[in-house]
């Protein structure tokens, strides 16, 4: 399997990263959710994508507090 690292995105490549990852749609349709406080995720808040096993992502919202305790859990 090909492994990319991505380190940052610029907001005006955002929608063309998750069109690649094929999330665009489920994005655009609301039906992805942070995994720290469950808001519903959109192209405007997303401020992590986290890959996962079989192209699985999760998703963190650019709420401070959620960036705050995603990094904590992931140490």
């Amino acid at each position: 399997m090909k492994e990319n690292k991505i380190s940052a995105v610029y907001k005006e490549d955002l929608k063309k990263l998750l069109i690649s990852i094929g999330e665009i749609d489920a994005i655009e349709n609301g039906q992805r959710n942070c995994i720290v406080c469950s808001k519903v995720i959109s192209v405007d808040n997303l401020q992590l994508i986290i890959p996962r096993a079989e192209k699985k992502y999760d998703f963190v919202c650019n709420d401070t507090e959620c960036v705050s305790k995603y990094n904590q859990l992931k140490k």
